[in-house]
């Protein structure tokens, strides 16, 4: 029995076809490792401008540096880079990884700085607003550039993902004022530090659900 006849394709799909190019994949890592650079100079050139803490050769100064570094790469691998067999970087229960990650930091941060001496509410809230508008300055940089690089997939990966992009931003942002701000007070750390580490992950969520 012989092959149907199948009818030619019509003149408007050849005319489709036609105008097809090849389309550069993705490199995640690639994208994670330039985004890291972009992100540490802008970060580095925003500190280079103000001051850096009298204190950073302490080690207590240096390990809540690397719990933020450390916090930063892995958040920021998470946003960018999928998981082995998927195309979207997206993981099962990212906003309690994110949560977990804030939670872990706020205690490295908390414990370093090692002073719980009560502070006039006035100079709390000077010293606080501050530091918690430096934090999320430089958190800036890292969020604007993953969005950059994943501004395709953003609709699909939804408030997920754009808490990851603001968990990496804002642990960064954590790095920065690490490098930046001595004071150690616990609730100074809390709501200044924290807040500016807390803050990118809340908004971008917010923003790239809507």
């Amino acid at each position: 029995m012989s092959a149907p006849d199948v009818p030619p394709p019509s003149p408007a799909l050849l005319e489709r076809l036609s105008d097809l190019r090849p389309v550069r994949t993705r490199r995640p890592r690639l994208d994670a490792t330039l985004v890291a650079l972009g992100s540490l100079g802008a970060t580095a050139a925003l500190l280079l401008t103000s001051r850096l803490r009298g204190d950073l050769a302490s080690p207590l100064v240096l390990a809540a540096a690397a719990a933020c570094a450390l916090g930063f790469a892995v958040e920021l691998w998470w946003a960018l880079v999928p998981p082995r067999g998927q195309v979207l970087p997206l993981r099962r229960a990212s906003g309690l990884r994110v949560a977990a990650v804030w939670a872990l930091l706020c205690v490295v941060l908390v414990a370093a700085g090692h002073d719980a001496r009560a502070v006039p509410v006035h100079d709390f809230m000077v010293g606080a607003r501050g530091c918690f508008f430096f934090g999320c300055a430089m958190a800036l940089a890292p969020a604007l550039l993953c969005l950059l690089v994943l501004r395709k997939t953003l609709d699909l990966g939804g408030w997920r993902l754009g808490a990851v992009v603001g968990g990496a931003a804002g642990a960064l942002g954590g790095l920065g004022l690490e490098l930046h701000c001595a004071n150690g007070h616990a609730m100074h750390v809390l709501v200044a530090h924290g807040g500016a580490i807390a803050l990118p992950a809340l908004l971008l969520a917010l923003v790239v659900r809507r």
